[in-house]
């Protein structure tokens, strides 16, 4: 998701189990730790533009990989942070923070390395999209209620109960237009803004299909792949299914390799 809900959500985290007089050192670290994970932006290369989609929501993103991100978030705070936390204090609250980011992506829809290294598989959950404000803007309150707040500590669970309520509210609707969808691999993924109106993906006999009208009573077939092996198949719905938006860099790579996997794209109406 995108850097101020990962920060909200990683300071909420972290601050739901805070003593009330330690609550804005704690959301600090928790919300720094919530946004870590995407340091691995800065893993690209001019030279191959899919090398960024291989590695974002990689490794960094992984639940193995949660203490050590925990941990390398926590040293670089402690000189900080050192008089108004305890280093055990600390450390949780960078691991409850740095553990939300990667549950958090994988609610949305570009996948999520969750597993690694044990398998490359995308976890993407298709519950909430990239960027909600219905979403943030009240866990953001409930932040700012917790710090103004003198003497209970209560706002920050609230944001907590929010934060569930939500995601929840966002799985029936997937499961809901998921249901409207005749595939035998359906997805209905959230369109920016709004986990209501959706976009169903239907991966079926090697083609991929998209109803960007959100009608789900019908698929619209607006574009169609034919991969040639069973290699680009394998690697275009590894991509596809975590990085839809994506599309330019994935048609211009798999056109410099056009020769030895054979690619073909036909777009159909």
């Amino acid at each position: 998701m995108d850097p101020i809900s990962q920060g909200i959500v990683g300071a909420l985290w972290a601050a739901s189990l805070a003593p009330k007089h330690k609550l804005k050192p704690t959301l600090i670290a928790g919300a720094l730790a919530g946004v870590a994970a995407d340091l691995d932006v800065f893993i690209s290369s001019s030279t191959d533009p899919l090398l960024f989609l291989e590695y974002h929501r990689q490794f960094t993103h992984s639940l193995i990989f949660v203490p050590i991100g925990a941990l390398i978030v926590a040293l670089c705070l402690w000189p900080f942070l050192k008089r108004s936390l305890q280093p055990k204090e600390l450390l949780t609250a960078c691991f409850l923070g740095y553990l939300s980011h990667g549950l958090l992506d994988a609610c949305t829809t570009y996948g999520t390395q969750l597993l690694w290294p044990f398998t490359d598989d995308r976890v993407a959950w298709n519950v909430i999209s990239i960027v909600d404000p219905l979403f943030t803007l009240p866990l953001l309150i409930t932040v700012v209620l917790g710090v103004r707040a003198k003497r209970v500590n209560a706002w920050p669970r609230i944001g907590l109960i929010w934060l569930f309520a939500y995601l929840g509210a966002g799985e029936i609707q997937r499961q809901r237009a998921e249901t409207a969808v005749k595939s035998p691999r359906p997805a209905a993924t959230p369109r920016p803004g709004s986990m209501l109106n959706r976009v169903s993906r239907n991966f079926c006999c090697g083609r991929s299909f998209m109803n960007t009208k959100g009608n789900f009573s019908s698929m619209a077939s607006v574009l169609a792949f034919k991969p040639k092996s069973t290699r680009e198949l394998t690697s275009r719905n590894w991509i596809a299914s975590g990085q839809r938006k994506t599309f330019p860099q994935i048609v211009k790579r798999f056109k410099t390799l056009n020769a030895s996997a054979g690619f073909r794209m036909t777009i159909s109406r």
